[in-house]
């Protein structure tokens, strides 16, 4: 009121262009992989094609990080080693160690049948003959394993050490790839820190450890829903859709326990399970149905079958009748708890795990 429309329409020029410099600011605090992303993402629907763009992004940014492909050339090695020791006869090697493990077997065979026919308890720890006989196994086996490092080192032309340090166990493996990934994408990914998914104490610490890779969002999602986690009871691990459970077991890898949660995921997350359909129906088209244990030599049940197409293992293409699943973000996490160095043989299939990674919540 009492205002000029020529001083409004100055004073509606000055907003607009202080709305201007503020989104500026804003892109000048970005980090060159958020601005990729952002230029990817905004105002579209994130779609398979979408995902699999940021996820090129994500992987190429990956492959730039010298700690990233250092670690890939030592997995790399133990696969080529791994599949050396086929060829090695080690058979004398081992043989110390079957001896010292039979006279363990023997030993508790006595006892048994002395608990058995006489009553009474036994404790391992108070008993000289078994500690001794527990050492003589140990020692063997570190001087087979040591032997084994030796002739590998020979064979291969590689210092003992080199070989020794490149036999990464699995769980070790998955802890590596939780520091690399959350270092490197920390400004893409909100990974999720203190949302908690209900599940037995002796397991919070594997559940903590395979839901690290997942964001914040992902997590508060499956926990929002009712997901929880309870005791085993079965052959392998699961998810059960029906009352929102995953069934995994202290002594599963890291990698297991990743792989039942994206199954968790997809069931609860509607973009995950259509960014799934469009990479199955791009990546198998035209491919027919083949049983599962024929393919593999496992003991698949009949109804288990796959899509083979050029996947890094067969049970990543496993066709679920029902739509509603697939072994497609689960694998992709297994692999890169486990076997990274295998998953990026695929750039697509990781271009892709990355991409379902990196999705949030505002791209629909």
């Amino acid at each position: 009121k009492g205002t000029k429309i020529e001083d409004l329409g100055e004073k509606l020029k000055e907003l607009r262009e202080n709305k201007g410099e503020k989104q500026t600011d804003t892109d000048s605090n970005l980090t060159d992989l958020q601005k990729k992303i952002k230029a990817l993402t905004e105002g579209k629907e994130y779609t398979e094609e979408v995902a699999n763009k940021v996820g090129d992004v994500m992987r190429q940014e990956l492959e730039k990080n010298k700690e990233f492909t250092d670690f890939m050339d030592k997995l790399d090695l133990k696969d080529k080693l791994n599949e050396e020791i086929k060829s090695l006869n080690l058979i004398d090697i081992y043989q110390p160690l079957k001896e010292a493990q039979n006279k363990i077997r023997e030993y508790m065979n006595g006892v048994h049948e002395r608990l058995w026919t006489y009553g009474g308890s036994w404790d391992s720890k108070k008993d000289p003959e078994y500690q001794k006989l527990s050492e003589n196994y140990d020692k063997a086996y570190i001087e087979a394993q040591e032997e084994r490092y030796q002739r590998l080192s020979e064979k291969m032309g590689l210092k003992v050490e080199d070989v020794k340090q490149s036999f990464v166990k699995s769980n070790d493996i998955a802890e590596k790839m939780i520091g690399i990934f959350k270092n490197q994408f920390k400004d893409v990914i909100d990974f999720n820190q203190n949302e908690k998914i209900k599940c037995p104490k002796n397991l919070t610490e594997n559940i903590d450890k395979g839901l690290a890779l997942y964001s914040k969002d992902f997590v508060k999602t499956m926990k929002d829903n009712g997901v929880e986690c309870v005791k085993f009871n079965g052959r392998r691990a699961y998810y059960r859709n029906f009352d929102k459970t995953v069934h995994v077991d202290k002594r599963d890898s890291l990698g297991t326990v990743a792989h039942e949660f994206a199954h968790a995921l997809e069931h609860n997350e509607p973009v995950i399970l259509k960014i799934e359909e469009e990479f199955y129906n791009r990546r198998t088209k035209g491919e027919k149905n083949v049983s599962l244990s024929r393919v593999t030599n496992a003991p698949y049940g009949r109804s288990e079958v796959t899509k083979l197409d050029k996947f890094i293992d067969p049970y990543m293409g496993k066709y679920y009748k029902s739509g509603d699943a697939y072994e497609l973000l689960s694998m992709g996490m297994t692999e890169i708890y486990e076997n990274p160095n295998r998953l990026l043989k695929d750039k697509d299939y990781t271009n892709f795990v990355l991409g379902c990674l990196a999705y949030k919540k505002g791209n629909r």
